[in-house]
């Protein structure tokens, strides 16, 4: 083989490695507007945000935590990718929702897919 078959299939072993990393993405949080819920919310409670977010980081049919009514002493809940996701003024106490999304899913989707078409020949 000559070198710029060499090359090639080291650039494509290594696209590949990247595209291997993305199947397992780190995930963030943003937090939505007061009165945002979850229709339906899973059962299982949670006492501390941050454990609620790492039990949902771990399921990839969460969508994200529910945080019942916004204050310190409230209780945590996942809402699952089935979930329909609802704000309103009217809701008697406020809630926060705290949408999960992948860090950088955006700038990667493409790229990834591109390098695959390539390497793929």
């Amino acid at each position: 083989m000559n070198g710029f078959l060499y090359g090639l299939l080291w650039y494509c072993n290594e696209m590949l490695n990247i595209y291997n990393y993305s199947i397992y993405p780190e995930y963030d949080f943003k937090k939505l507007d007061h009165n945002t819920i979850c229709l339906p919310r899973e059962e299982e409670e949670f006492l501390d945000l941050e454990d609620a977010k790492t039990g949902c980081k771990n399921r990839r049919n969460c969508k994200g935590v529910l945080q019942s009514d916004c204050t310190d002493q409230s209780k945590y809940y996942l809402c699952t990718d089935t979930a329909k996701l609802v704000t309103s003024l009217y809701f008697n106490e406020p809630s926060c929702f705290y949408q999960k999304y992948i860090i950088g899913e955006d700038i990667y989707s493409g790229f990834i897919l591109f390098i695959l078409l390539i390497c793929h020949q």
